[in-house]
């Protein structure tokens, strides 16, 4: 008995022993458990910064698409206005030809005017040295129906006043021409 005796005492003793180290090793979980809970809670702060983050970086791209589609909409219209100038210059080149082209036209119309002007002087010289003429010789019968009549010469007044008024109007329009180029 005995035997058991220290058999029981050793059984406890080894029971004491298991037992103090089971409580150094519930005490170190404790401990651990301790830790993990503050690096839970240190990630789970983690984790709502990150998460914080996220949504400032959807935030940051949902204000960079907007900004990318004004963006494209500003180069569309830049598009469409550029080639509203394009067809404007286009349309002023073609004006400026006609332009140019009315004013040829009108410099060869002055340009006839003045030389059928000057024929017209010329004949009317030429008519008035005739008059001139046949008031210094004597006036007969034959003479007289080879003159111009007054009404001949009246005429010919007519026509030429007509003509240089459109050598007057013709100028005026070439010269304002002239000055829009």
């Amino acid at each position: 008995m005995e035997e058991m005796l220290k058999q029981i005492l050793s059984e406890l003793q080894a029971l004491k022993d298991g037992q103090q180290w089971l409580k150094q090793s519930h005490q170190q979980l404790l401990e651990s458990q301790q830790e993990l809970k503050a690096s839970h809670r240190q990630l789970l702060e983690s984790h709502q910064e990150l998460k914080a983050s996220h949504q400032q970086l959807l935030e940051s791209h949902q204000e960079l698409k907007a900004s990318h589609q004004q963006l494209l909409e500003s180069q569309q219209e830049l598009k469409a206005s550029h080639q509203q100038l394009l067809e404007s210059q286009q349309e002023l080149k073609t004006s400026h030809r006609q332009l140019v082209q009315q004013v040829d036209n009108l410099a060869g119309q002055t340009r006839e005017n003045t030389d059928y002007i000057e024929a017209i002087l010329h004949r009317m010289e030429e008519l008035d040295a005739k008059f001139e003429s046949l008031l210094h010789t004597v006036v007969t019968k034959e003479a007289i129906t080879n003159l111009a009549t007054k009404e001949d010469i009246n005429k010919l007044n007519a026509k030429f006043e007509v003509l240089n008024s459109r050598l007057f109007h013709q100028e005026a329009e070439i010269y304002q021409l002239k000055a829009a180029q």
